[in-house]
């Protein structure tokens, strides 16, 4: 045999290929045999082509051995790289799929590679490419980019804000997964690394400006890798103690965009530049001794305030547009720190909208105290004793019945105001009521219907009873 093939790579790795039971245990001799011996006959891109069902056999070989998978991945063609690269990515930026460790670590694998061996203005592209797989879509033809920007923000800072992360879940497991990929892309950008020259706010912000340039109707890039990487990487940072040292560069390079993207007048600009701040103090607060609100104030409402009279308009116009997308506690936090202030033009008309905001969403909109935490608004008072709404159903339909069955105004009023309350609270009680004045209840149930208070998923079972009632009788 080695008269034959000792100068053929291909005729080699073809016979072995052929002979090898275990594929993944061929790759792993043949690497380390590779590593011993200079011999020109044994090649990594040739028993790469003889290897079938490349895929899974990649992701075995993770699992097994990863160096030797780290190895192989400079020595894949550019095809193949591509095509793990793009199957790959769509699970890193799906919000549904659910990504093992392997092929996040695969990911990663060829992340690294790409870091390696490109300048960075192609590792932007990657970037971007990564951002496009799942873009956002519209509700409709004629929705404002923006309003589709802010839905997704929302979103975003929903998942991780969200103080009530269920640990022992696969989407939690498949987050852990993808951690090592998010702390990768961040030591791209100076934030985090300071050997780059890159900053990651700067790249944020270019890309929220591109997508409020699109049309109305028009799909809009999905940056939730990017923030989730932000936000990895800050919590890595405080975990290790380095947030004492990077504070001051992440604070000033917010401080620099804030200031471009008021004199650009740019929303969706502003918008995620807030939640980098946001998500940078909520983890590193503790550290520097520096909050979110504290920095709010600092920037844009003392006297050291960096708006002047046009970016002051420009200011307060864009946190109006943000209001009904904005999370509850971070309305507190901007809805505080202007609520006395009088130098900045309609900043009490934000206010006002914050306090009907929070209303609506039945949280505490006194704006007395700054929330502890953006992860945790502050709850408002009883609702029953702020609208001075009977919290027994009994009392409810005496109101009713004083009134010549008539709706209580305040329950009219907390229908609106606080519909969370009412819909998933009161109503489920005054469904499941059982008294002397059942015939008081269903007249209070069928006035509540006229005025288009009742959900049909509960109005329709309720009908469906009282008929089966008139049967039995």
């Amino acid at each position: 045999m080695c008269q034959n093939v000792s100068f053929s790579s291909v005729q080699f790795n073809q016979i072995v290929s052929e002979q090898a039971v275990n594929t993944v245990r061929l790759l792993e001799y043949y690497y380390k045999l590779y590593i011993r011996l200079e011999i020109l006959a044994l090649s990594l891109p040739s028993i790469l082509q003889h290897v079938e069902n490349l895929d899974e056999t990649l992701l075995d070989l993770i699992s097994q051995n990863e160096d030797v998978a780290k190895a192989y991945i400079p020595h894949l063609s550019e095809e193949l790289l591509d095509q793990f690269f793009e199957k790959d990515g769509r699970q890193l930026t799906s919000w549904t799929a659910l990504m093992t460790p392997h092929t996040a670590q695969r990911l990663h694998l060829i992340l690294e590679y790409y870091a390696d061996c490109m300048p960075f203005n192609q590792l932007k592209a990657i970037l971007i490419r990564l951002m496009s797989f799942h873009k956002v879509r519209p509700k409709n033809d004629d929705e404002n980019p923006n309003i589709c920007f802010y839905r997704q923000l929302r979103h975003v800072k929903q998942s991780l804000f969200s103080s009530t992360i269920q640990r022992q879940t696969k989407a939690y497991d498949s987050f852990l997964a993808k951690k090592s990929i998010y702390l990768l892309i961040s030591q791209w950008f100076f934030e985090f690394n300071v050997a780059s020259e890159n900053s990651l706010t700067q790249f944020i912000a270019h890309i929220a400006s591109t997508g409020s340039s699109l049309e109305r109707g028009s799909e809009v890039m999905d940056m939730s890798v990017l923030l989730y990487s932000y936000f990895t990487a800050c919590k890595d940072l405080n975990a290790s103690g380095g947030d004492v040292l990077r504070i001051f560069d992440i604070i000033e390079a917010v401080n620099t965009a804030v200031r471009q993207s008021l004199e650009r007048d740019e929303s969706s600009e502003l918008g995620v530049i807030l939640t980098l701040t946001q998500i940078a103090l909520e983890h590193m607060h503790a550290s520097v001794g520096y909050t979110y609100a504290s920095w709010f104030e600092a920037t844009f409402v003392s006297s050291s305030s960096i708006l002047d009279k046009r970016t002051s308009t420009v200011f307060i116009k864009i946190l109006l547009q943000m209001t009904l997308y904005e999370l509850p506690s971070v309305l507190q936090i901007h809805g505080k720190a202007l609520s006395n202030c009088s130098t900045i033009p309609n900043s009490q008309v934000y206010v006002s909208a914050v306090r009907k905001r929070l209303l609506e969403l039945g949280l505490n909109q006194h704006l007395k105290n700054y929330p502890t935490s953006i992860m945790t608004p502050l709850r408002a008072e009883s609702i029953t004793e702020t609208l001075n709404i009977p919290d027994e159903v009994e009392e409810v339909l005496q109101q009713f019945t004083q009134k010549n069955n008539t709706v209580p105004k305040t329950l009219l009023q907390a229908s609106v105001f606080h519909r969370q309350w009412f819909v998933f609270t009161f109503l489920p009680k005054l469904f499941a009521w059982q008294g002397r004045h059942m015939e008081t209840r269903n007249n209070l149930i069928m006035a509540l219907k006229k005025l288009n208070k009742i959900p049909d998923s509960l109005y329709k079972p309720f009908m469906q009873q009282q008929q089966q009632k008139i049967k039995r009788k």
